[in-house]
């Protein structure tokens, strides 16, 4: 809806609280369950990625249409991912799904 809205010119009123409050439920909730370490997995750093891309597009409303955007495709590639690529790691050890032995 708020990508429809924003694509049409629509004004949608107080929607990125919205965006803010689900998106920071969902960030408590993988916070509780994984602890810090869910700063070193790429869900973690999608997720901050597409809150950034929010705070970019709040800023500056021209580039709005295409950091929603952004945010869809980010979240698409990442939440259908194999949890090997969802939980890999950059930094540190690999998360819980990171790898096919450990999930055994």
């Amino acid at each position: 809806m708020v990508l429809g809205a924003t694509a049409f010119g629509g004004e949608a009123g107080l929607w990125w609280t919205w965006l803010v409050l689900s998106g920071g439920g969902i960030i408590a909730s993988d916070l509780e369950k994984y602890g810090l370490n869910w700063f070193r997995y790429l869900c973690g750093w999608a997720a901050i990625a597409k809150f950034s891309l929010l705070v970019v597009g709040l800023l500056v409303p021209g580039l709005m249409l295409p950091c929603l955007w952004a945010c869809v495709i980010i979240g698409a590639v990442i939440s259908h991912a194999p949890g090997s690529i969802r939980h890999a790691a950059p930094f540190g050890t690999i998360g819980p799904c990171g790898d096919e032995d450990e999930a055994k």
